[in-house]
């Protein structure tokens, strides 16, 4: 059948290659290792109302694996671990507050379980026999004694059995700590530093995915994000590792590749909202960490740090405590002393200046205000050497793409969406700004002064009022730590930028609502929707001076970044989407686009604004994605789906609208069954940027035993459309939302399926 050849073909394209990953770059890729960086369950609380956190972990090939599940406290000291055994395509949902009620994930390969109920077999994935699970899996409850030890051990109390303590004591009954999962050849119950675990247990092929929830419902909050994605590689052998402070990885045996150690983060310190930002946090504590015998912890704690600093949005500096982050993990407020309405941080989190005082990290911001809105975004990694052309990392660039917004121009709290621009950097940097309408028009450009280290925010409801950031050489403060302000060539009498008129103003808004704008001569260029909401997207280019260009006119870009457009990957930001009723609100990262001058032929993110003469330097992102979603009971899901546009032309409104073909899309349920959501013949995502609910993606609901599960999208164009440039090829970005009870809200990114530095995909 034809659903079966194509189906198979891109199962093959979904099993793991050297082209999903760059070994030393974290990005989100399927790896050996997942990391979730830190749980919290709130014991004293009944199940409804007390914080938990729940983790996902996915197969990512259509084999079968065993997937090792290692409990960790807030010390770095492993304190239980399970297998989970994943059929080919499989996932696995785990509430840790399960955990520490004794319950573990019931899963079973073929046999111990031949009637294949408990781990189904789906039509195109593996289910195999592993006979060192006979006599573990199916797990039973676990024993009670060693239940009192687990919730001892990560609440800080002393454990039973012992009389000695693993973790800190907060004077709550929360557990905390975080979770590792590695693929491994077999069950065990070794722990990762145990004597044999690298060598006779865990595993180097990189098929796992992973995702995390966390949930306080007392606070109206839930935060969404992937886990750590830890690729192994035979080329770290001998080197630093993930796991080289374990004795059982002496050598760097579990050739795991590290994590980064400098950092920065954005921060929401509005008092006016009571603004509170309190980040997730992981370090390695470099050292084999053992239980102890009294509070408060000795060894290597607590960590010190080599910088800790807040800047408000005025670039003023001002210093952390020293040891604001002591433990190898945990949720720490910071940025108290900070009164504007935003801020940063950057951090060194290694211990000293010495290469032996190197600490792996991860950073992850979590903002509240007015007790009902939360958002959570990753840290931006400021390593040398952790930045790769062609891989999703979050890291400093010379674009920003914000890939969808939503603005309600009729005076409503509905889409609210603002975005941040950072200029990293000490020197003074101009922001381009453009505006693009849903079906990849260009309709507004304008600059930004960003002074060294400087931030600038932007509300897209001001935009489309007629205000637009003011900001100059002059207007904007001058930080302690930046560098003196610059004349930019062009920007005099552009800076600082003027109101919009009323006709712009009007142009504007009517451009992206799909009806006629003087801006496109009285035509059309976006959807017509009819419901007084502005579409499109944003891209965010670091010029050399300022211009009025969009990006492709002539002369924006010229190949090494000395037109208009410059190279330095400088600048990183996020967005932020607010949903007053629905108390929804989440946040990201903007997609950081990458420039290189060695960047000079093939498929480049402005590749069809610049005739596919790669003039524009930069990395262009990925065409196939998977994403996981929620659709059940009172969760909602959303795909937002970014393309290449195929730089269109405005239309005679009421003719039809321009659309962009794709290939293949279907969805996977839990039972990795299978079903066609589109097979290409008509694009069910015409357009350059869109927000679909999931049940109705194809423009029918889609049976409900699919309510759980992930969508595979191939966004490559069409197998018919006449593509010139770049032989069907066509870039995308793709995120999911889920809305929960009204209370609720969470946006992740999907998983890249192909490399965005080939184009050889079958």
């Amino acid at each position: 059948m034809r659903l079966r050849t194509w189906l198979i073909a891109v199962l093959i394209v979904l099993s793991p290659c050297s082209l999903w990953g760059v070994i030393g770059t974290i990005d989100v890729t399927p790896a050996a290792t997942l990391l979730f960086p830190y749980f919290e369950v709130e014991l004293a609380e009944p199940n409804a109302m007390g914080r938990t956190t729940i983790i996902t972990i996915q197969a990512a090939t259509p084999t079968a694996t065993v997937a090792h599940v290692t409990l960790w406290t807030d010390l770095g000291i492993p304190t239980y671990a399970f297998d989970v055994y994943l059929t080919g395509y499989d996932m696995q949902a785990i509430s840790v507050r399960d955990i520490f009620e004794g319950n573990l994930p019931r899963t079973a390969s073929d046999g111990q379980d031949p009637p294949d109920t408990i781990s189904n077999q789906g039509l195109y994935s593996q289910d195999i026999n592993f006979p060192s699970c006979t006599g573990r899996l199916p797990y039973q409850p676990i024993p009670a004694d060693i239940l009192a030890d687990i919730r001892a051990a990560h609440t800080g109390n002393a454990i039973p059995s012992s009389g000695r303590f693993a973790g800190t004591s907060r004077g709550d009954q929360v557990a905390r700590g975080y979770i590792t999962v590695d693929t491994t050849t077999q069950c065990s119950a070794l722990l990762p530093n145990q004597a044999g675990y690298f060598t006779s247990v865990a595993s180097n092929l990189n098929s796992l995915l992973g995702e995390y929830v966390f949930i306080d419902p007392a606070e109206n909050f839930m935060y969404a994000e992937k886990a750590v994605h830890i690729e192994a590689s035979s080329a770290l052998a001998g080197q630093r590792t993930f796991y080289g402070r374990l004795a059982s990885a002496a050598g760097g045996i579990d050739i795991r590749e590290p994590l980064p150690s400098t950092w920065v983060f954005g921060a929401l310190t509005d008092p006016v909202v009571a603004g509170r930002t309190e980040l997730i946090l992981w370090r390695d504590p470099g050292v084999e960490v053992s239980t102890f015998t009294s509070q408060p912890p000795a060894g290597p704690f607590p960590m010190p740090v080599v910088e800790a600093r807040a800047y408000d949005d005025e670039s003023r500096p001002s210093a952390l405590a020293p040891s604001f982050a002591p433990y190898a993990a945990g949720k720490i407020r910071v940025m108290e002393t900070i009164t504007s309405k935003l801020g940063w941080g950057r951090l060194n989190l290694n211990v000293g200046p010495a290469a032996a005082d190197g600490r792996q990290s991860w950073v992850t911001p979590i903002r509240t205000w007015e007790g009902r809105f939360s958002t959570g975004a990753n840290g931006v990694q400021l390593d040398p050497g952790t930045a790769t052309i062609g891989a999703l990392d979050n890291v400093p660039a010379a674009t920003l793409l914000l890939p969808y917004f939503q603005v309600d121009i009729t005076g409503n709290q509905f889409g609210k969406v603002m975005f941040t621009v950072h200029n990293v950097s000490a020197e003074p940097r101009i922001a381009h700004v453009t505006l693009w309408t849903d079906v990849g028009m260009p309709t507004l450009s304008f600059d930004i002064y960003l002074a060294g280290q400087d931030l600038v925010d932007v509300d897209m409801r001001a935009v489309f009022a007629g205000i637009v950031p003011h900001t100059s050489r002059t207007l904007s403060n001058i930080g302690a730590d930046a560098s003196p302000a610059i004349a930019f060539p062009g920007c005099d009498g552009m800076l600082p930028a003027v109101r919009l008129t009323e006709q712009q103003v009007q142009n504007l808004r009517q451009a992206h609502q799909g009806q006629a704008s003087g801006i496109f001569g009285g035509n059309c260029g976006a959807s017509a929707f009819g419901d007084g909401q502005a579409r499109g997207y944003v891209t965010i280019d670091v010029v050399n001076r300022c211009s009025t260009s969009f990006p492709g006119d002539a002369g924006y870009f010229v190949s090494g970044g000395t037109g208009i457009a410059s190279n330095a990957n400088v600048l990183w930001g996020e967005f932020r989407i607010v949903d007053q009723p629905d108390n929804m609100a989440y946040a990201e990262l903007l997609v950081p686009i990458e420039a290189s001058n060695t960047l000079t032929s093939g498929y480049t993110f402005y590749g069809r604004r610049v005739n596919g003469d790669a003039s524009d330097n930069r990395e262009r992102l990925p065409s196939l994605w998977e994403a996981r979603y929620i659709a059940a009971g009172v969760f909602q899901a959303s795909i937002q789906v970014w393309r290449d546009s195929m730089a269109p032309a405005p239309w005679p409104c009421g003719n039809p609208r321009p659309a962009i073909s794709h290939r293949r899309l279907f969805i996977f349920d839990e039972q990795e069954n299978a079903s066609t959501l589109s097979d290409g013949t008509t694009s069910m995502i015409p357009l350059a940027t869109s927000l679909l609910p999931v049940h109705s993606i194809a423009g029918i609901p889609i049976p409900s035993w699919f309510d759980f599960g992930f969508i595979f999208l191939d966004l490559r164009l069409g197998t018919t459309a006449v593509d010139p440039l770049f032989g069907g090829m066509n870039q995308s970005h793709v995120s999911i939302v889920h809305r929960a009870s009204g209370r609720f809200g969470g946006l992740t990114t999907g998983w890249p399926v192909d490399s965005t530095a080939s184009e050889h995909v079958f």
